[in-house]
């Protein structure tokens, strides 16, 4: 026969066109008008497959000639074993390829293990019990996340989900069909209407056949699911139809294509053919080749039809051995309980019936089959009760059992009418009569109502067992059958005791009780039951984690319990556990394809960390498999938001608003529950309100696009939150959306107020909640409440104890503390915090955190190994590099750093200036390359755009420290004019113009008013300026400028004694509030101090003018002595400190040694406040050097010389200090200058000096002006 013609088709090699063919000439081929025609169809079919298969073969082998390594050899054993559908998932079939020496070696393992893997990416369909022997041999789940380094991620958290999972799937039961001959007639019976989708495409046919009965399984779930509407069931049965007829093409055969057969036949009315396929698969003799849900439907079937219509299975008593077997086997499989319950109805014993009716209902509170018998089975109770009544209207066993029935029909008016009839009951009937009451009330949400009710039947239960239990607990075998069957429901009792307490406000009461009834639960599932009823009492009150933690118990007890992934998901999703969230979505979407919450949590994820491309998978992965979800669809309108595209989002909201507004006006509006009608999968209100949430979330990312606009979008934002709130005023993402909304009305002191109120709102709702006490930290901490923000970080990290927002701020502040307090706890504590927000997210962000702050502990080893790790998990990220060189330049390994910071460089992508800029500038200046930092300065200060004066005077000192004073003082020009123009002296003050740079005496002179925000800026600007001209021998320009400043000196005294009368009075004043200005007063001494200070030390080191910078030393501390007057302390110790040390120098030069030992006393003095000893402060590693230095020099100035060398011989040995820009600190040298001098070793002095200027820098003014008094050159003061 030419199969090719048969077909209609020209030879091809495209399995798609073959298969399409002999779907066309299928619908035109009846098999029972020409039987003949249909056969040979079917083998024209099967021959084109054959040689499609055949001539692939062939090509892979000639392809396959080059020389196969014994890897590839492995391998191809491997897929040999694969392709034969009874050896895939046979242990004993792979036992000799699993024990091969290349995958015992471990030496080769790896190899094996990777070469494997990529075939498994093709070849995947295995059994749980397959996958973990592959586990064992590969060591894949301890290995996963260096797996995920080198194949996709969701590929090896597929393969980990299958490792610890498995699939439902009963993978034994399948077999080849020239195996299975006896059920062939099934694939020639013609087909029921159908919709067909779109196939997968797999490499090996029998994984598509595999993974399609999977697919039809689901819709057949969803077929029979009560919450579906008529219309998607009736296109679910034709889905399932639709893949029917696509298995049929396959050469192997699994007991779930009858299953799916008889059903969907069934299903539509042709009753006899899914009789004769039920009958077979019900066949005690065909046990070892059907599986349970295939055996449980086909006793359904059986029973339920003649139960419809007697006389159609007479023989159905046959069947009771298959049943048996099965409720002994699975007693907790839904369509078991039902077949049984169906079998006991045809028996005539009705109450028994309904007994295992309500257990498999129990077990599937969903199916609509199960639902269908019990409104069957209702119908002849209630003709059965009604007649009893009838014949004595006080039998009160009839009553309570009609209301049971009512009770199914929801009539629960008619059972209380029941009930109250017979009320009270007799000791007979006293426990149904309370049992039913308690369940048509909680029904009802009556509870207060149902308490004393269900607490009655509850203490019966209780009373019941503890009569009975034995000393261990345990209950004796000797029970009635009816102490039995109600003593089962104890568990029941604590789980109504919980809902109770849980609805009238008795919360941890309630918890208990739902804890207790896991204790007392009849069966495993009804003790998973309970245990889930914990969880979601956790998750209702938003305690996640701990609904987590049992999710996770669930799932070790069972790894196939399907619920318990579903809840850990969604727990894990408001967890953030990203991770989880995924590796559940891959596992409950392998089970149930169709599983719309699935892709909604993982969707949700991507979207929330803009993982898009992978949320775009999600979503195409939903509508493969046929996935109807208005509120995927609201994920997607918010992704689109959150890609700017807010129009095409907004569309999409207002659209699904508008149906959820329609099903809401459908409802009656007394249940919260959305109606079954609903035509959104919108369920709850925690849906609903998510759902506004990100309505108004989608609006206010657009709030700023159109001024004209924003008004209405901020009213339509509060109404998005306003409807949110109404249907879970506990839901955290709305208040997290007001806060935001707060920052767009009002006042920004009016914004902040009522941020505040409305963090204090959320701490009552969310007490547990540690974003919440974080976030209101961090407005705390703008607000300078840093005790209260404290206090807000500490609750969170107790809430959540590795949080690593909190953790990092709470890094922070101890960090801050540290350089204020320099005590070693706090620098402890800022570096627990950092390593525990680490252990939070092992992010690089909060690896490098942890690096900076051991760079600034000066604790470099440990900076170099996390700046390392850092760098590992994220080669592109610029800041590893940064912390790691940064390590290396103080610890002088100046040309590793250099490098370091060049990569840090090249990764760099922020367009900011930022650390990484400054150091590696710092880097090349410690190593004297002046022109290359200058030209990579200018480029990203151009490229930066960088304005502000202080660049200009960094690029003037790097000038100065390159040898060009003219270049170096045109930069401190453009300083000087933007101070001036930021002073307000620019255009609107011609005069101010034509007053030489630099001249801060006749710049103030210009003003009516003092201002002091910039004046401290200009006299340092000054001052640096008479440096240069000193190292540039331009000692005219100097001598002008000195003039100017010296008149500054004598006309700043006016500030202090005549402004505002005294000092003492004038800041007394300011600090009561008794002036007009109070700041005013306050600032412009604090700034004359500063200046002061300032223009001391340029006098004392550089101009060497002793009696001046004493002058202008004592009228700062005599300011800083008011200070602590009226404040009652100082504001910076050390500063006051060293303000003292160098008037102790001033002394020391006008050879006032009693003076200058009194004043290095005050020093000492001021130290030790400051820190509580000597040891203490020299201990703090950053400053060091300086610290080493100064202490030198105070034991010299209280005589003890032999001290001070020890201490300056110590300075080299020390790292760098933090703010040393030169090849070397050399503040220690100056000071061994200095000593030579005071002792008259002038010839050693200027070696010192020399040394400097030719070793160091040759642009400190100090040390050139020292040089050339030293040689005889004039004092600067006398010029």
């Amino acid at each position: 026969m030419d199969f090719w013609k048969a077909l209609g088709i020209t030879e091809t090699s495209d399995e798609a066109v073959i298969r399409n063919a002999y779907r066309e000439k299928l619908l035109v081929t009846n098999p029972e008008d020409d039987p003949e025609g249909f056969k040979n169809l079917r083998e024209a079919f099967e021959e084109a497959l054959r040689f499609l298969k055949e001539s692939k073969e062939k090509s892979s082998e000639e392809a396959e000639e080059e020389e196969l390594t014994p890897v590839k050899i492995l391998i191809n054993k491997a897929e040999e074993l694969y392709k034969d559908i009874y050896k895939r998932n046979d242990p004993e079939a792979w036992k000799e390829w699993l024990s091969d020496p290349l995958i015992v070696g471990l030496d080769t393992v790896d190899e094996v293990r990777n070469a494997f893997l990529v075939f498994t990416m093709s070849c995947f369909t295995y059994s749980n019990e397959m996958w973990r022997l592959f586990d064992e041999a590969f060591n894949i789940l301890n290995e996963a996340d260096e797996l995920k380094n080198s194949f996709p991620e969701d590929f090896i958290s597929y393969i980990c989900n299958n490792i610890k999972n498995g699939s439902f799937f009963p993978y034994r039961k399948l077999a080849l069909v020239k195996d299975r001959s006896d059920y062939l007639f099934m694939r020639e019976i013609e087909l029921p209407p159908m919709i067909e989708e779109d196939r997968e495409k797999l490499k090996n046919e029998d994984d598509i056949y595999i993974r399609e009965a999977v697919r039809a399984f689901s819709h057949y779930g969803l077929y029979d699911s009560i919450y579906e509407l008529q219309e998607e069931n009736d296109n679910y049965l034709k889905k399932c139809v639709g893949i029917l007829s696509a298995m049929r093409e396959h050469e192997i055969w699994h007991p779930f294509e009858a299953l799916l057969l008889m059903m969907c036949l069934y299903s539509s009315g042709r009753t006899e053919e899914a009789l004769r396929i039920a009958r077979i698969l019900a066949d005690e003799e065909r046990s070892e080749e059907i599986d349970i849900f295939t055996e449980g439907f086909a006793l359904h079937v059986l029973f339920g039809e003649e139960i419809k219509n007697p006389g159609t299975v007479p023989e159905y008593k046959k069947y009771k051995s298959v049943l048996d077997s099965m409720i002994e086997n699975n007693n907790s499989f839904g369509f078991a309980r039902l077949a049984l319950a169906e079998y006991l109805f045809l028996e005539g014993d009705f109450e028994e019936a309904e007994d295992e009716a309500l257990k498999a209902s129990e077990l599937n509170d969903s199916s609509r089959f199960i639902n269908d018998f019990r409104e069957i089975a209702d119908k002849r109770m209630i003709e059965y009760f009604l007649d009893r009544l009838e014949k004595d209207s006080n039998d009160q066993h009839a009553a309570i059992e009609l209301g049971w029935c009512r009770l199914r029909e929801k009539n629960s008016e008619e059972v209380y009418r029941l009930l109250d009839s017979i009320a009270p009951p007799d000791e007979k009937n006293e426990y149904n009569f309370y049992n039913l009451y308690s369940r048509t009330l909680i029904g009802d949400e009556r509870y207060e109502d149902a308490v004393p009710y269900v607490r009655h039947w509850h203490e019966m239960l209780v009373k019941l067992y503890e009569e009975k239990k034995d000393e261990n607990g345990n209950l004796p075998e000797n029970l009635t059958k009816e102490e039995r069957k109600r003593l089962k429901r104890l568990g029941y009792s604590y789980y109504f005791m919980g809902i109770c307490e849980e609805n009238t406000g008795n919360e941890e009461a309630a918890l208990e009780n739902y804890r207790i009834a896991e204790k007392y639960a009849d069966n495993e599932r009804e003790r998973q039951g309970y245990r889930s009823s914990v969880a979601q009492f956790l998750h209702r009150k938003k305690r996640y984690s701990e609904a987590f933690s049992v999710w996770e118990s669930m799932i070790a007890d069972d790894d196939k319990m399907l619920p318990a992934y579903v809840g850990r998901q969604l727990e894990a999703y408001y967890l953030r556990r990203v991770q989880q969230v995924i590796d559940d979505y891959y596992y409950i979407t392998s089970v149930v394809p169709g599983f719309a919450d699935a892709y909604l949590y993982a969707a949700k994820v991507f979207r929330i960390y803009r993982y898009f491309e992978d949320f775009d998978r999600v979503i195409e992965k939903a509508k493969e498999n046929n996935v109807n979800s208005q509120r995927l669809e609201a994920e997607v309108a918010a992704k689109l938001a959150a890609e700017g595209k807010n129009e095409e989002a907004i569309r999409i909201f207002e659209k699904l608003e508008e149906l959820l507004d329609s099903s809401n006006a459908e409802t009656d509006g007394t249940d919260k529950d959305i109606d079954k009608n609903n035509k959104t999968d919108f369920y709850n209100e925690e849906d609903i309100a998510e759902f506004y949430c990100s309505y108004g979330r989608s609006i206010y990312l657009d709030i700023n696009s159109d001024a004209a606009t924003r008004q209405n979008k901020i009213k339509k934002i509060r109404e998005c939150i306003d409807k949110g709130l109404a249907a879970d005023e506990r839901n955290v993402d709305l208040y997290w959306l007001l806060v935001d909304l707060t920052g767009h009305n009002g006042e920004q002191s009016l914004r902040v107020k009522e941020k505040i109120k409305i963090y204090k709102n959320m701490l009552e709702l969310f007490p547990e909640n540690a974003a919440v006490h974080y976030e209101y930290a961090v407005v705390l901490k703008k607000e300078g409440k840093k005790q209260e923000m404290l206090a807000q970080l500490e609750e969170a990290v107790r809430i959540s104890d590795l949080f690593p927002k909190a953790r990092e701020e709470l890094s922070d502040y101890y960090r801050d503390r540290y350089f204020e307090t320099e005590d070693k706890k706090d620098l402890e504590a800022a570096v627990l915090h950092a390593k525990k927000a680490v252990l939070g997210d092992e992010d690089p962000y909060y690896i490098i955190g942890l690096a900076i702050l051991y760079n600034d502990a000066y604790d470099f080893e440990n900076a170099i190994k996390t700046a390392d790790r850092c760098i590992e998990l994220d080669p592109d990220y610029a800041y590893g590099y940064n912390a790691k060189a940064y390590a290396y330049m103080m610890t002088g390994r100046l040309k590793e750093a250099e490098e370091l910071f060049m990569e840090g460089l090249r990764h760099f992508e922020e367009e900011s200036y930022t650390a990484l800029q400054t150091n590696y500038i710092k880097c090349l200046e410690i190593q004297g390359r002046y022109d290359e930092a200058i030209k990579f300065f200018i480029n990203i200060r151009e490229r930066f755009k960088l304005t502000s004066a202080k660049y200009n005077e960094q690029i003037a000192k790097l000038w100065l420290k390159a040898g060009d004073s003219k270049k170096s003082l045109e930069e401190y020009k453009k300083s000087f004019d933007l101070y001036r123009k930021e002073w307000r002296m620019g255009a609107d003050n011609l005069d101010s113009q034509r007053i030489p740079p630099f001249m801060i005496n006749k710049l103030l002179s210009r003003l009516k008013e003092p201002k002091t925000d910039i004046m401290h800026n200009i006299v340092d600007l000054q001052l640096t300026v008479m440096d240069l001209y000193v190292v540039s021998g331009d000692l005219e320009s100097f001598k002008n400028l000195s003039k100017d400043i010296r008149k500054f000196v004598s006309d700043s005294r006016k500030y202090e004694s005549g402004f505002r009368k005294t000092i003492h009075d004038a800041y007394k004043e300011a600090l009561t509030g008794r002036t007009p200005d109070p700041d005013d007063a306050v600032r412009i001494l604090y700034d004359v101090r500063d200046c002061l200070s300032m223009i001391a030390r340029h006098m004392l080191y550089v101009s060497r003018d002793y009696k001046l910078a004493a002058n202008c030393l004592e009228r700062v501390v005599r300011i800083h002595d008011r200070q602590r007057e009226t404040e009652g302390e100082y504001s910076d110790e050390e500063w006051v400190g060293c303000e003292h040390l160098r008037l102790a120098e001033c002394y020391y030069r006008l050879k006032r040694y009693e003076d200058a030992r009194r004043e290095a006393l005050k020093f000492r003095e001021h130290i030790c406040r400051k820190s509580k000893d000597e040891e203490s402060y020299l201990a703090y590693s950053p400053d060091k050097q300086m610290r080493l230095t100064r202490f030198a020099e105070m034991y010299y100035f209280l005589g003890d010389s032999e001290k001070s060398k020890e201490l300056l011989e110590r300075v080299p040995g020390e790292y760098r200090n933090y703010d040393c820009k030169d090849k070397r600190f050399y503040d220690d040298l100056i000071l061994k200058g200095k000593i030579y001098e005071f002792e008259g070793r002038i010839d050693e002095a200027l070696k010192v000096y020399n040394m400097i200027i030719k070793e160091v820098t040759d642009e400190d003014a100090e040390v050139v002006n020292a040089v050339s008094v030293l040689t005889g050159g004039r004092e600067l003061y006398d010029i």
